[in-house]
């Protein structure tokens, strides 16, 4: 028999079991002035109390290799976010995590140990790995909504607003799957009851 595709959901459920077991994990190393948002400007944030200031995640679960259509669609969404914080001097970094690597051959695969590698980079190559990243990021013409495109003159305005953007960003792939993610959580779990 075959299943109906509104009951088809172990997909869904499984991304959501990854984030909560994620969140889960970040909430057992939270110190003592941060706090834990799930699902605010991104799937779960964890902030310096009081502030705005702290690391947003978006959590990715995928049974195959990560398409770069993916990230840029949730970069494109972080960077309006990034930018309003920015204007009220809230510190943000971005950190993509997913169980999956990125197709052979990614662009995307370059362009991420350009940033791994940006405090090493001279003036010259972090110029060109910005300029790589733009074109990369770019919106075709009709595709960006206004805030996103907003967000790209307000980067656009000041020398060094792209490269701080860029250095606030980080790529966590091949990040432990489920079972190993709950064998952890239960092992840390333990040591707290000790």
């Amino acid at each position: 028999m075959r299943e109906a595709h509104s009951r088809s959901a172990h997909a869904s459920i499984a991304g959501y079991l990854y984030q909560a077991y994620l969140g889960l994990e970040r909430w057992l190393a939270l110190g003592d002035k941060e706090v834990i948002v799930f699902e605010g400007d991104e799937d779960i944030d964890r902030l310096l109390l009081g502030t705005a200031s702290g690391v947003s995640e978006q959590v990715k679960l995928r049974s195959g290799d990560l398409g770069a259509g993916v990230v840029r669609k949730c970069l494109r969404s972080f960077l309006p976010t990034y930018i309003a914080l920015q204007k009220k001097e809230a510190d943000r970094r971005y950190r993509f995590v997913s169980n999956a690597d990125l197709l052979p051959g990614s662009p995307l695969r370059g362009l991420i140990s350009a940033l791994q590698a940006w405090s090493h980079l001279g003036e010259e190559r972090q110029r060109e790995v910005v300029l790589e990243w733009k074109a990369w990021l770019q919106p075709a013409d009709g595709e960006g909504d206004a805030a996103l495109l907003n967000a790209y003159r307000w980067l656009d305005q000041e020398e060094g607003r792209w490269g701080a953007w860029l250095s606030s960003l980080e790529f966590v792939l091949e990040s432990p799957a489920i079972p190993a993610i709950r064998g952890s959580l239960l092992d840390a779990l333990r040591r707290r009851e000790d």
